[in-house]
């Protein structure tokens, strides 16, 4: 095992790396002051070489840099301008991940005798880690299969603030901002999967690239007046144009090629533009205090114009002269997709019943809009090669990557999704029973609607042409729900005598449900007679000279023809409204965004329980910190600064049947956080102040392993054997135990210090 040797390069195998005792580093540096009489400048730069949590292609972070700064003039005591950038730097690996879609036709098995064939990943040999079951642990060190992925950050801003009276002042902020990724070494093809003889893989190359280029433009402005003594008035509005492009390539397997696009028309053959969205937004609050009585309402309203792109890609890239990468530039392009609109309104209330306890209370509405790449982004993916559909014996530029049709299970934009909605409710009662004790009672209430979830509808069409194939879409939509809602009591100690703390127990119940309430699961897009009477229906293709291929439309005698076939097809749909079905039933057509288009689905109703998702029941938190002054009179304690946190959370409710009773209720193991912060200020003189610190996250080197089989339910234990082999030889293998979507990671030492001057 331990000589074991690649039969490619000769390097040994399972050369193990030490990445233990490996010791990070954190660098901030910042400087300011006045560069004139009414103008000062402030700097700031860092850079991070922390070890890894986990093993990883480096034994510390890859080169990363990020600065920031700003230029402040004072042209008069109510004028200031400020002038300011930012720009940070990271450098990845990448493993593999562009091109992870399944493709309809792929051999998920290379080597047909390959004992973990229909496991295999696009990730496999792709960077050095502990995912996999392990089994990329011995990849080289700073190895990466599909190259190095480039990120950038740039942003720059002016920002003036006007003060028009003592009461009145308004700002006005104009930024604007590019997000980039790029990817350097990628190679030029996907190789197979290579084990050595213990199944550990070995390098090998991934053709995995992406290139995203996105920016804003945005203006923003606000007013704030105390228009007079029990109202403080804050309005004002905002514009964000958004410039997407999006290009993802990649080739799980030798024969398997996906291409990913978000952005305006067109591809990489023929260039692709930017889609320029654009985002309004507009708000008025008030603040309102009489005698006591604190009341804050406001209402806002926003809107998402997606300007110029696809009405319906979901349905139209089924149709045969849409369904390739090629064929889609026939798409219908529109300038007046819908627009988008929210309204947003909030009160919250704080009364004063006596003078050492209150009520309070907050209902609001919160709207967010989706990802702006929901709009435009389609994915591609075949395993043949490039047809030469105008017979010339060559494969020309028109007819590249022609093979590359729709990906069953990829993701198309959507132009009708709806910004998701929060409605958010809080009651709640403060008593101040003594000196600084605070007491607290609160009950909350949350529901998120129309969370936007993909690939959970099939659509599938039925045209009269082709009838119906079997070819099927998916894209996003408003389907996804979460609940919230529970009590919290707290106790907590304001500030004094260097101490203060806060204890909170909540009991909460939550849901999450990717499909709630009405769901349709399946999707038959049926074409009416107007639709194939139209100038938008085609009957597949005609290829040009230059080997694109362009929709063929019938002649006015087809047209008639087939208008009455789908006037069938509609009436043998129609016939099959409210039809039972042993996994939903038939619903009434709905005409699409496509006119003379009808959507007969299969539906169902899924009714969420409150024991669905994560259900952490009861959570138990504390927080404490001493903070001494410089002055205090023991002096090992001065200028000394302590937090602690801690939070406890009790297991997920699960369903449990016992070979001879009936079904109960469970719960899983238990979950802990605890992190402690010291800070320690030292004056060494004149104008100089060093500050020594220690953070220790995750103290007790707590584990959130919310694994509930059976060891746990008949014996509550997780680890392995106390007499396992492995386990006595090599401790515990399962790093998957620290982190099951809690965050959590094994125990963390950061030491530092600071130097001001």
């Amino acid at each position: 095992f331990a000589n074991e040797t690649d039969p490619e390069t000769g390097r040994k195998v399972h050369e193990r790396t030490d990445y233990t005792g490996v010791f990070g580093h954190y660098l901030e540096g910042s400087a300011s002051g006045p560069i004139a009489r009414d103008i000062s400048f402030f700097m700031n730069a860092a850079h991070s070489r922390k070890a890894p949590i986990y093993p990883s292609a480096l034994n510390r972070e890859p080169f990363n840099i990020q600065t920031f700064g700003n230029f402040v003039a004072r042209p008069s005591p109510n004028f200031k301008v400020k002038l300011g950038g930012v720009f940070a730097y990271y450098e990845g690996f990448d493993p593999g991940t562009s091109g992870s879609r399944r493709i309809e036709g792929s051999n998920t098995r290379i080597d047909p005798d390959d004992p973990f064939a229909g496991q295999q990943r696009e990730t496999d040999g792709g960077v050095r880690g502990i995912t996999r079951g392990g089994r990329n642990l011995f990849l080289p060190e700073g190895y990466s299969a599909a190259g190095k992925q480039n990120f950038s950050e740039r942003m720059a801003y002016l920002l003036f603030t006007h003060t028009l009276s003592p009461t009145t002042f308004y700002e006005v902020r104009l930024n604007w901002q590019q997000t980039l990724t790029d990817t350097s070494g990628v190679p030029l093809a996907t190789e197979g999967v290579r084990r050595d003889s213990k199944g550990y893989f070995l390098p090998r190359d991934i053709f995995s690239f992406k290139y995203m280029d996105n920016k804003r433009v945005r203006l923003k402005a606000d007013l704030s007046s105390q228009v007079t003594k029990g109202h403080f008035v804050k309005t004002g509005f905002e514009i964000t144009r958004y410039g997407l492009y999006h290009h993802e390539e990649g080739s799980r397997q030798a024969r398997a090629f996906t291409i990913r696009l978000a952005g305006g028309p067109g591809d990489p053959i023929i260039g692709m533009e930017r889609a320029h969205p654009i985002q309004y937004g507009v708000y008025i609050q008030d603040k309102m205090e009489f005698e006591g009585l604190v009341i804050n309402a406001g209402i806002r309203f926003d809107a998402m114009d997606p300007v110029k792109g696809w009405r319906n890609i979901a349905t139209l890239w089924m149709f045969r002269h849409y369904e390739s990468l090629t064929r889609f530039r026939n798409m219908p392009v529109t300038e007046d997709l819908p627009i988008l609109h929210a309204w947003s309104p909030r009160v919250g209330v704080s009364h004063p019943i006596t003078d050492r306890s209150t009520i309070r209370f907050f209902t609001g509405v919160f709207r967010q809009f989706p990802d702006i790449q929901n709009f435009y982004q389609r994915e591609f993916g075949g395993t043949g090669e490039d047809r030469d559909v105008n017979g010339n014996g060559q494969i020309d530029q028109m007819e590249k990557y022609n093979s590359l049709k729709q990906i069953h299970h990829g993701v198309s934009g959507m132009s009708d999704i709806e910004p998701e909605k929060s409605t958010s409710f809080e009651a709640g009662f403060d008593w101040n029973f003594a000196g600084e004790y605070v007491a607290s009672v609160t009950a909350f209430y949350r529901d998120q609607m129309g969370i936007i979830t993909n690939g959970s509808t099939s659509w599938r069409l039925e045209e009269p042409a082709f009838g119906y194939d079997g070819v099927s879409s998916r894209g996003s939509g408003n389907r996804g729900r979460k609940w919230s809602r529970g009590f919290e009591v707290s106790l907590r100690k304001q500030f004094s005598n260097m101490v203060t703390f806060n204890v909170a127990y909540n009991l909460a119940w939550t849901k999450n449900m990717n499909n709630s309430g009405f769901r349709n699961w399946r999707a038959y897009h049926v074409v009416g007679p107007s639709y194939v009477m139209s100038d938008r229906y085609f009957v597949g293709v005609d290829a040009q000279a230059d080997g694109q291929e362009v929709p063929h439309a019938p002649t006015q005698e087809e047209r008639v023809q087939l208008a009455e076939r789908a006037r069938a097809q509609l009436k043998d749909y129609d016939s099959r409204i409210g039809e039972p079905l042993s996994d939903g039933y038939w619903n009434a057509p709905v005409e699409i965004l496509e006119p003379g288009i009808y959507a007969y689905t299969i539906g169902r109703y899924n009714t969420p329980t409150l024991q669905s998702g994560i259900d952490r029941r009861n959570i138990l938190s504390g927080q404490f910190l001493f903070s001494s002054p410089s002055d205090f009179h023991i002096a090992p304690l001065a200028s000394l600064r302590i937090s602690l946190l801690y939070r406890l959370h009790t297991g997920i409710p699960f369903n449990y049947t016992p070979p001879t009773g009936p079904q109960e209720r469970r719960t899983g193991p238990i979950s802990l956080v605890s992190d402690i912060n010291l800070e320690k200020e030292f004056y060494i003189g004149g104008a100089v102040t060093a500050t020594a610190f220690l953070e220790i996250h995750n103290l007790w080197n707590d584990k959130a392993d919310m694994t509930t089989g059976f060891d746990w339910i008949q014996w509550g234990k997780q680890m392995p054997d106390p007499d396992n082999g492995t386990y006595l030889e090599h401790g515990d293998g399962d790093l998957d135990r620290y982190d099951q979507g809690l965050g959590r990671y094994p125990r963390n030492w950061v030491v530092g210090a600071r130097l001001k001057f």
